[in-house]
């Protein structure tokens, strides 16, 4: 377990520096406005209920959906109880 956290300090190290030394405030797309991803969901899931067979929207919902999912909650902290969410 040691081993994996002191890999990942130093990747995280190596991405500061690179950040550093390019003089980026953001990286990776780690930007506080970037919210790009919850709104493609949100469009593939308006797809998913509302088009029909052919693939057209439809104002009326044509199907339900059951959503199964196995969640992980990221964690910066790798095993500690005081840890906070990612």
């Amino acid at each position: 377990m040691k081993e994996a956290a002191s890999e990942w300090q130093a990747y995280r190290q190596s991405l500061q520096k690179g950040q550093l030394e390019e003089g980026e405030k953001y990286w990776n797309g780690s930007w506080y406005g970037n919210d790009t991803i919850w709104r493609t969901i949100a469009d593939l899931n308006h797809i998913l209920y509302y088009a029909n067979k052919e693939g057209k929207l439809q104002e009326k919902r044509q199907r339900k959906v059951l959503i199964v999912a196995d969640m992980i909650q990221g964690r910066r902290h790798c095993c500690s109880r005081t840890s906070t969410v990612a």
